[in-house]
């Protein structure tokens, strides 16, 4: 999941690792990573991906509150059988603090497009879902963390989609 803070740091959250990890993480990530727009340093933030069942996550999509938070939505946490995830997580920008949304996403899934109105919501568009590919578009409301199902669909499944950012002033 990648997701910006417009003018100061871009981060990406979990991931696959190259190599296998440990017996019960198994090259699934927790990490969050960032880098400094101004210097171009990388470093890895304090906060973690929980693990879900003995495991990190990837294939979660990413979406941005400039200025004020960034999203991690859905995701896999594998091994093969395992679902897709409906949780979204939240990374508060000024305490670099991760917390897990009390509403959810309507359907576990994994690459899916994620993408944001800066200010107003994020978006999760179709990905795989745990029966196939889906056509739903789930909506975040930035000003109150809750997510709902937009009643207009798209026509086609979609999976490993790609994100992008409504963000004034650019």
């Amino acid at each position: 999941a990648g997701f910006a803070n417009s003018g100061t740091k871009g981060y990406w959250a979990g991931g696959y690792g190259t190599a296998y990890g440990s017996p019960t993480n198994q090259g699934f990530m927790q990490e969050i990573s960032s880098i400094w727009f101004s210097s171009d340093s990388i470093g890895t933030e304090s906060a973690t991906i929980p693990l879900y069942s003995s495991m990190g996550t990837y294939e979660a999509g990413g979406m941005a509150n400039s200025g004020t938070a960034g999203y991690i939505c859905g995701g896999y946490i594998g091994p093969d059988g395992v679902t897709g995830q409906t949780r979204v997580m939240k990374l508060t920008f000024s305490s670099g603090s991760l917390s897990t949304l009390s509403d959810s996403l309507s359907v576990g899934k994994r690459n899916a497009g994620t993408y944001a109105d800066s200010g107003t919501a994020g978006y999760s568009t179709s990905g795989a879902v745990n029966s196939g590919t889906g056509l739903t578009t789930d909506k975040v409301t930035f000003s109150t963390d809750a997510t709902s199902v937009l009643s207009a669909q798209i026509l086609i499944a979609q999976e490993r989609g790609v994100g992008f950012a409504n963000t004034a002033g650019l």
